[in-house]
């Protein structure tokens, strides 16, 4: 069971690294936050529900966790400074020309410091859904907010410098348009049983934008939104700074996790090993004879086979440690993947590289194109270059697409070459 979690918390690291970047602006305090996380975690595991969401969960700790540093004033009340505008790292813009990669570069830094300066809940909530991807439900539940206070967060934050301009533009965030025709005359074929000349909520139209709405409703929505183009073009806005500010934090996805957090995590497992049980030594107490019998047992087994015990347990921590690295290449990969198809122009690759396991890779875009349900689609070649017990070239093409909740998904393989 240890292991099993401990695989999992391995995988959630790069994740829970950016989430603390984004509440803390800093990537040491927010490394230091991510190993409290962690080691709290750890020491509570019966606490959490298996078959729930250990994301959300290890999510929930590290956002108390940092709300206690701020009360007893280890972090920032306020971010005072101005954030490193290169954040976790220079980004791997490739082939592209220096100006428009620049801009690229600033853009991101610019919302990245817009989101520092927001109130605290608010930053929480625009990270968990926008950058993390989770539902307003999953959010509601984690920071014990209801669903209602959740949307109107999103719908009244101020305004993330280098966004588009519509996610996060305070009271008037999701007005129109200066020039933009008046909404007041009903579409053509508006539906029956809805008073379609309504101005729609700010709210109900950011829910919309993020994939929330049930079926019925999303229906009546896109059907106001397809009859008015100033709706149309917040509804595009929203959902284009939604990417960028998921772009702003994907850095960390990309960059190998220090090692310190990992020997963290893997002590405060050994610690959680090592510490006796509560309630065998309750019984033990209760019968002396048992506690006896058992020492001696105990003994004679370790006096036979602590030479075979130390040995394998040197095998199972290379075990560990080559499917830790392993892991990691994956991270990184999907990492690439995700910013190149998100931020690159075609032709512009992506590179990734993890010095653990000396393996690296590029992925490049090569074409842009949308398909007959309404998503955009890339073609990208991904080379890679695996090393371990023999060195492994290969080249594969694929075809990823954008789902509406911004996230990029491979839905064809188109071939592979060794």
């Amino acid at each position: 069971m240890d292991e099993t979690i401990r695989r999992e918390m391995l995988a959630l690291l790069p994740r829970l690294r950016r989430f603390a970047y984004g509440l803390t602006g800093s990537t040491d305090e927010g490394d230091d936050l991510v190993q409290a996380t962690c080691e709290r975690a750890i020491d509570r595991i019966e606490t959490w529900q298996p078959g729930t969401r250990l994301d959300s969960w290890m999510y929930r700790i590290a956002r108390n966790i940092f709300l206690n540093w701020r009360r007893a004033g280890r972090v920032r009340a306020e971010y005072l400074q101005v954030l490193n505008p290169d954040g976790f790292g220079s980004v791997g813009f490739g082939s592209v020309d220096g100006a428009r990669a620049m801009e690229a570069h600033l853009t991101l830094a610019s919302v990245r410091q817009g989101i520092a300066r927001l109130p605290e809940e608010q930053r929480a909530v625009l990270l968990l859904v926008c950058v993390e991807g989770l539902a307003y439900k999953e959010v509601s539940e984690l920071l014990g907010l209801p669903i209602g206070t959740v949307t109107s967060r999103l719908a009244r934050a101020p305004q993330p410098e280098g966004a588009g301009g519509r996610r996060g533009a305070g009271p008037a965030r999701h007005a129109p348009p200066r020039h933009a025709p008046p909404r007041h005359a009903p579409p053509r074929h508006a539906p029956r049983g809805r008073d379609m000349t309504a101005p729609i909520e700010e709210e109900r139209l950011v829910a919309y934008a993020d994939g929330e709405l049930d079926q019925a409703e999303a229906r009546e929505v896109e059907a106001l939104v397809a009859a008015d183009p100033a709706l149309a073009e917040t509804v595009s806005a929203l959902r284009a700074d939604a990417a960028t500010i998921r772009a702003a934090y994907q850095e960390p996805l990309r960059e190998p996790v220090p090692e310190r957090l990992v020997a963290a995590l893997d002590a405060a497992f050994a610690a959680r090993r090592a510490a006796p049980s509560q309630a065998p030594a309750q019984a033990y107490r209760r019968h002396p004879m048992v506690a006896a019998i058992a020492a001696s047992i105990v003994a004679a087994v370790v006096g036979l086979s602590s030479a075979y015990y130390f040995a394998e347990r040197g095998v199972e921590r290379e075990i560990a440690r080559l499917e830790a690295v392993r892991a990691a290449d994956q991270r990184m990969i999907q990492a690439a993947v995700s910013l190149a198809l998100e931020t690159h122009v075609s032709g512009a690759p992506a590179e990734w590289y993890n010095p653990d396991s000396g393996s690296r890779g590029r992925v490049e875009p090569v074409r842009t194109f949308k398909i007959s349900t309404g998503e955009w689609c890339r073609e990208y070649v991904h080379a890679l270059e695996f090393r371990g017990w023999r060195e492994l070239r290969e080249t594969r093409r694929a075809i990823a697409c954008r789902g509406a909740d911004g996230v990029w998904k491979t839905r064809l393989q188109l071939g592979e070459e060794s």
